[in-house]
């Protein structure tokens, strides 16, 4: 099958094509699909494919990229929605992008402002503790599981922070949707799923593309940390960030605050690493 792409938007085939839900040349491109496998809409994340895969071609007056072969899903870097996609799928996506980004104004401190991000924050055990160790910093975790959010956020009312917010959200998401003039001034990413199975690797959040627009909303010289039990996982990231334009890695940076995880406790060891924002 052929899938259009064209700066960023993932144009899907025509109505009643299909292509097959496993493995795929396409691991930027994110399929939508019903029961049957056709195509119902489709994300573009990221970068392009590699020049390589791809060909030149004319739509409707327009050029595009025609790019052979199987889609992948992946989650994790800035998604746009293309303009072929169901309405109803479009009114879905559109309208949790929309109460996401009313959402945050009450939630964030007003603009210009700079925060202190959880990606991940589960029960919220470590940003708790770090916003009471840090009061004149705004923090906010993130979490797409309603429980954990509940939990996390007992513990700050239970502590009266008035500078912790916890929140329902995706990480892609929520860098698309965050207000002009927020910025981020620390990020941190704490023992996150390590998605172990190769064919699962794109799911990951190390990555160069999620890592590039990320970099747009943390301020020069801002801190990315990151720390995982899983060393294949780790080796990986740090190979990533290394090569990143945007991020340099400092071996002899401190850990900036050490609070015990629920993974934490549970790990028999792990590794950490501390990359900072370039300046532009």
């Amino acid at each position: 099958m052929r899938g259009i792409v064209r700066r960023g938007v993932a144009v899907v085939p025509q109505a009643g094509e299909s292509f097959e839900r496993s493995g795929g040349q396409l691991p930027s491109c994110r399929p939508e699909l019903d029961q049957r496998g056709v195509v119902v809409a489709a994300l573009w994340r990221g970068e392009p494919p590699q020049q390589g895969a791809c060909k030149r071609a004319r739509r409707g007056g327009r050029h595009f990229q025609v790019v052979t072969g199987r889609l992948g899903r992946v989650h994790g870097c800035s998604m746009r929605l293309h303009p072929g996609a169901k309405p109803e799928f479009v009114l879905h996506v559109e309208s949790r992008l929309a109460e996401l980004r009313s959402e945050l104004p009450a939630v964030l401190p007003p603009a210009p402002a700079s925060i202190v991000l959880e990606i991940g924050c589960g029960h919220g055990h470590f940003l708790a503790r770090y916003a009471e160790a840090h009061p004149d910093r705004f923090c906010l975790g993130i979490d797409i599981i309603k429980d954990r959010l509940e939990r996390a956020a007992k513990k700050g009312r239970r502590a009266g922070l008035t500078n912790l917010h916890f929140h329902k959200t995706e990480a892609t998401e929520l860098i698309d949707c965050l207000p002009a003039g927020i910025s981020l001034q620390a990020v941190f990413l704490l023992f996150p799923d390590p998605w172990p199975k190769k064919r699962h690797h794109k799911n990951r959040l190390v990555r160069a593309d999620f890592l590039a627009d990320l970099a747009r909303r943390v301020v020069p010289g801002g801190a990315f940390y990151f720390r995982t039990d899983h060393s294949e996982y780790f080796a990986v990231g740090r190979t990533v960030l290394e090569r990143h334009p945007d991020w340099e890695i400092q071996p002899a940076a401190p850990w900036p605050f050490e609070e015990a995880t629920v993974f934490q406790l549970k790990a028999p060891e792990y590794q950490s690493l501390v990359a900072v924002r370039r300046a532009p």
